[in-house]
């Protein structure tokens, strides 16, 4: 049953040890930032819930498996590395590896027109999307 946006299971459907429940969800646009050059996220803990189904409660996070497919020359970061990528025609897919165990709201990606700039500093590798628009 679904009330005030929550899916609510009685615990008759419940059975003691893994119980798994599938559901369909289609995402609206409402928390990505988009316009013709970039998209990204920028989830708070109101706002991830439009983007999937969540359960928002400190002990149920979960480890994300991102892919997304982009115009070819953009780039494309996510909070986990990158796994590989492919181009067919004007697209590319980007697959990232799994993310560490996060709340939904930390969940994060940021494609579009932007500059990469890539540095190790202290043994640790870093890299920048930038965007410069003023001279």
């Amino acid at each position: 049953m679904i009330e005030s946006e929550h899916l609510l299971i009685s615990t008759a459907f419940l059975k003691a040890g893994r119980n798994v429940i599938a559901i369909q969800f289609t995402a609206g646009n409402l928390s990505l930032n988009r316009n013709d050059e970039y998209v990204y996220t920028l989830l708070v803990p109101d706002r991830a819930r439009t983007v999937f189904p969540c359960f928002d409660q400190p002990d149920l996070k979960a480890s994300f498996h991102l892919s997304l497919t982009v115009p070819a020359h953009w780039q494309a970061m996510a909070n986990a590395p990158r796994l590989d990528s492919t181009i067919a025609g004007s697209r590319k897919t980007i697959n990232f590896q799994p993310s560490a165990v996060i709340p939904t709201y930390l969940f994060s990606f940021v494609a579009g027109k932007f500059t990469a700039v890539s540095r190790t500093m202290q043994g640790r590798p870093m890299t920048l999307l930038h965007r410069e628009t003023d001279t």
